[in-house]
């Protein structure tokens, strides 16, 4: 593996490593591509779940410096430090994403970069790209608009109501139909018209999130039913596609 890595890195391609059986569970792999990346010697990402991070800084990566005598220069941060920088940046997987979905410039175009535990990279942009309310924040959209709060509160006794009409099912969950829609762009409407509030700034930042998602027209709009409880949560994803990689150098060591 560390030949495979070292070979993406050199010629600036993409690389997808599948680990398997007891490596993959014990991790060990994680050894074969930190090699690489310290003998590489220029700038590198590697991106990792927080509880991978703590493993490679608290034990893989002692252990290699120690042995072999490599003393690369290592950070952990949510952007490029600086750009003279030639060490490796560990970032989490949420901080990177967020960036090339938003098109942002944290992370300089051109580096090398590695993910690993890509296996979870569904899960990584579904919750990205997913805004929850939940009856919370119900609540806190009614204290900052105090003028409207009956009409949040119908909507939200609205929207419940309509959720348990469906039958169960094995997901506990169901797709929003137009009126529904339609009840949620009639709030939005009527709360961005609200000049003492001060419009769609003043609203809840799970709110501003959920509307961020909701306004384009590519996204899935369901609600999550507790029946114990007489509650929903509801979820809205942006639909996202192609997702924007880096140009270049880029190697996904995965599990």
């Amino acid at each position: 593996m560390a030949r495979l890595v070292a070979r993406a890195l050199r010629l600036g391609r993409s690389a997808l490593l599948q680990v398997g059986g007891l490596s993959a569970y014990q991790g060990e792999y994680r050894l074969s591509y930190l090699v690489a990346l310290l003998m590489w010697p220029g700038p590198a990402i590697l991106v990792a779940p927080k509880p991978t991070q703590q493993r490679i800084l608290m034990s893989d990566l002692p252990r290699l410096q120690e042995k072999l005598g490599l003393s690369k220069p290592i950070q952990v941060g949510d952007r490029w430090p600086d750009p003279t920088f030639a060490g490796v940046l560990i970032t989490d997987p949420n901080t990177w994403l967020a960036d090339r979905l938003s098109e942002g410039s944290a992370f300089p175009e051109g580096i090398p970069t590695l993910l690993d535990d890509v296996d979870n990279l569904e899960d990584w942009l579904g919750h990205l790209l997913t805004a929850n309310l939940t009856n919370v924040d119900w609540d806190r959209l009614g204290l900052a608009y105090p003028h409207h709060r009956e009409l949040i509160r119908d909507t939200h006794v609205a929207l419940t109501y309509a959720a348990f009409q469906h039958p169960p099912n094995p997901y506990q969950c169901h797709l929003l139909g137009d009126d529904e829609c339609r009840l949620l762009q009639q709030l939005y409407q009527t709360l961005l018209a609200d000049g003492h509030a001060g419009g769609r700034e003043a609203m809840p930042r799970p709110w501003q999130q959920f509307w961020q998602h909701f306004s384009p027209p590519d996204h899935l709009l369901w609600c999550a039913v507790e029946r114990q409880w007489g509650q929903i949560t509801l979820h809205c994803a942006r639909l996202i596609w192609p997702f924007t990689w880096p140009r270049s150098g880029k190697s996904s060591p995965r599990c």
